[in-house]
This record gives C-alpha cells, structure tokens and sequence, in this order.
C-alpha cells in the first residue's frame, strides 16, 4: 500500500507542477510572447521593431501590479559567410531585410526583398556596355539629353559562373531589372587573368545626381547596404554605372565612402569578388513620407558629419540661438538648364532677414545660398542650427544633420503644395519641430517664379518655435 501510495502522491506532485507553470503567466497577467511587438511601414514593406530596442539583453515588461520582470533574451553572435547570416536572432529592420532570400547559382546571386542583390565572382564586360565616358565639366557637355547619360547594357555586360538563366524581379521601376537581363554565363575561360577586385563593391545609377535630396536617397541606401553586411563605409569600392558629367555633389562620395569609379574608366573585362547591387534610390526608406520611422538616420548623421570633420554638439543655448535662412537662387546644376533657372525664389529675402534679425535681436541670425559653400561648411553650419527657414528645395535635406533638439519651418508658394512632405516628414522622423508657411494670395506669385512672402507670419512662426524649444 506505502508503494502505491508512494506512486501516487509523485503522480500528484507532477499534475500540479504543471498545473501551476500553466496557470502563474495568467495569474500574473503575462505575455510571454518576446517577439515583434509593433508593426512600422518603412517602405520597404513592414518591418518589426522590439519593443525596447533591439541591442538590449532583457526585455523589460510589467505585470498587473506594475513589478517590473526581466526575461532574458539571449543573443547568439551573428556570423556572416557569402552574404547569408546564421543566425535570426539580429536587429529587426536587418532581420526583415535578410528575410526570404532568394539564392541562385551556389551563392553567386543573391537576391533580397526585390530590392538589392549581392553577386560572387561576377565579371563585368565594358565591350557590351554602350554609354559616355562621364565626368565631363559641364559647360562642355551643355544640352546634352539626360538619355544619352545613362548606360545601355547588352547581355554579357555582367558575367558569372552560373550556367542557368538567373530569373528575379526587383519592382517595376527597378532599373535592376535592365541589369538582370544583361547576365550571362562567362564568355570563356579566361577569367583567372582578368584584373580581380576583392574590396566589396557597392555598384548603382544615379538619377537626378545633382540634386541633394535625391541623392540623399542613393547615400542613405548605401550606407543602409553597408549596416546589411556588417561592412565598413570607408573600405567599399563605389562603382557607378552612368556617364553623368561633373556634378557639384560628386566630391561627397568619395567623403563619406572609399573610392569611387566611374564604369566608363573600365576598359578591359573585370572580375569582382564581392559586388552588391544597391537599392534603387527611389526605392529609398527616406522616399516613403508617411513611414513613422527610418531605421539608422542618427547613425547615418553621425558617419556623414564625422567624415566631414564636423563635431557633433547638440546642446541647445537659449540664450545665442542660431537661426539660418537659406536661399534658393539661380544657378546652372546640370545641362537641361543652361539658363540655371530654378523656382520657388523669395522675393523680399532682404525684409525677411531684417525682420528675423530684429525679432532675434542678441542672436546669431544668418542668411545665405548654402549650396555655394562647399559642403564641409555647410555641414558645420547646419549642423549647429537651430532653427532652419527656407522655401521647399533640396537644401532642406540638411534637416538631417540638425542638432536633435532644432526646428525646421518650410515655406510653399501658390503653385507649389504643402502636400509635398519630403522636409515634414525627416523633421517627424528625427522628432525635430516642424511649422510651414504656404501662399495662398496669387498676387504675392511674381514672375520668374519669385514669391512675396508674409514676413509677419513666419517671423511670428519662428517665435513661436524659440518658445516650444526652450520652454517645452
């Protein structure tokens, strides 16, 4: 009897056991499921972001009497060969990139999301490349069509080991779609004596490469490619296959990244080790205004001023506030506008600066046609701004590279709307203040696309964001 007894009370013992594992998350009112907590569109379709942070070895979450438990999340080291990780466990946005590879050919084209690619021992051929050299200087090149700028790619142009049609789709608008279809197996044999480049090289088109907003997208998505495969900005080949001529921006490049090579100086057939293909800068995280976050912009603003030799001071001084109005003036960018031509001018620049240095009387207001300077002085002014006040225009990309604490006030003329939320929304995305001012008098629209701007309303604009800042 003491036998079954005995069996019986561990039978007991064992039901409750499990009883109580079943019911404490209950009972503390408990959700024991760590994973994705909030669902963010960035563009790239929707990623999952934890709900602390994905570099934290603890998940914090509370019960129903606000006790606070810890439940570790253990990390293993991500370990990356060839482009493909080991492990799930990395940060989130990266995990979604990374998710649903498509692997071609033993790892010699990857292809991620519709958006990037990653290719092994891939031999570019200049002979099935038609294009201009690039690089030109402008007035040499004046009128020339934007079609003639960009590359004509025949099949071959990109070789690689794979005997097999490779078959991806990246989106319609995907000018990778044209590069997938100039991929063909190795011409010959031949390819040990071809010059070999091992350095990870990043290759893309530019489009619109004089603009800075615009470009801000091919930046940010190199950069973003770079975060992707754990490599480090300053040691990747930048390879662009255009023929643009000389561009104003073209010197950033090579800034904030290693070396950049222009497809028209490669003559002979090269062979890459490791090359990527870029996301397509329309494409870009930073083209998606309505996302509530981009994942990496703080980084990125940090790689960007430090190569710029620019040191990062965010303090906030009521007392010297810094206010910059920048101008948006005439010039010739590229050759489909000789005349330089540009709109959404201001027409009394000299009433407004006046105005805003009497209201700010005792701090430093300034007024300037930034995109004169080169761009390390632009950046060390930007980048202790406070308040930035301009007319919608790639100049505002430097919204970016405001200290985190600064505000940003956008004006729109008539012809023009403030649907327009390039500005808005890296304003939103980095938590900066925001105020916009848009004309809706048709007789403040001159001629040569000059506006008449309301100096009483954004003066009072800026005022009111003097007070938020240094009083909120």
């Amino acid at each position: 009897m003491r036998y079954y007894a005995r069996i019986g009370f561990a039978i007991y013992l064992v039901v409750l056991f499990f009883v109580v594992i079943w019911l404490q998350p209950k009972q503390l009112g408990l959700n024991l499921d760590i994973g994705p907590s909030s669902k963010i569109d960035v563009g790239l379709k929707t990623w999952s972001k934890l709900q602390h942070g994905p570099r934290r070895k603890f998940i914090n979450m509370r019960n129903e009497d606000d006790n606070l438990i810890k439940i570790e999340n253990i990390r293993k080291e991500i370990k990356m060969k060839n482009g493909r990780f080991s492990d799930s466990k990395r940060e989130p946005f990266i995990s979604h990139l990374l998710s649903g590879q498509v692997n071609v050919c033993n790892d010699n084209f990857i292809g991620y999301k519709n958006k990037f690619a990653k290719l092994a021992n891939v031999v570019i051929d200049p002979k099935f490349g038609e294009g201009r050299q690039g690089g030109e200087n402008i007035s040499d090149v004046l009128n020339q069509s934007e079609e003639s700028e960009y590359y004509k790619l025949k099949p071959g142009f990109f070789q690689t080991p794979c005997r097999n049609s490779i078959v991806y789709d990246f989106g319609g608008r995907s000018y990778l779609n044209d590069w997938i279809k100039a991929i063909r197996p190795y011409e010959n044999e031949m390819t040990k004596s071809y010059k070999e480049v091992t350095e990870w090289t990043i290759a893309l088109q530019r489009h619109e490469y004089v603009n800075m907003y615009h470009t801000m997208t091919d930046w940010f998505n190199t950069y973003l490619v770079t975060k992707v495969f754990h490599l480090d900005p300053k040691n990747v080949t930048i390879l662009w296959i255009d023929g643009h001529p000389d561009g104003g921006l073209d010197s950033v490049w090579r800034t904030i990244f290693g070396k950049v090579v222009r497809i028209g100086e490669i003559r002979e057939p090269v062979k890459f080790s490791n090359m990527i293909w870029g996301i397509v800068g329309y494409d870009s995280l930073i083209e998606d205004h309505f996302s509530q976050e981009v994942p990496y912009l703080e980084d990125f603003r940090t790689l960007f001023l430090s190569s710029f030799g620019v040191t990062i001071d965010d303090q906030l001084d009521c007392d010297k506030l810094n206010v910059l109005l920048i101008w948006r003036r005439d010039y010739v960018a590229h050759p489909r506008n000789p005349s330089g031509s540009v709109a959404r001018k201001i027409k009394n620049e000299d009433e407004l600066f006046e105005t805003m240095t009497e209201v700010f009387e005792g701090h430093n207001v300034k007024a300037m046609q930034i995109d004169l300077l080169p761009m390390s002085e632009q950046l060390s002014i930007t980048s202790k701004t406070d308040i930035l006040i301009g007319m919608h225009g790639a100049g505002l990309s430097h919204s970016l590279f405001l200290p985190r604490h600064a505000g940003l006030i956008e004006m729109f003329p008539i012809y023009h709307p403030n649907q327009n939320m390039h500005f808005k929304a890296m304003a939103t995305w980095r938590h900066l203040y925001y105020s916009e001012w848009s004309n809706y008098d048709p007789s403040n629209e001159l001629e040569n696309y000059y506006t008449i701007v309301d100096v009483e309303s954004v003066t009072l604009l800026a005022q009111e964001m003097r007070t938020k800042m240094c009083h909120s």
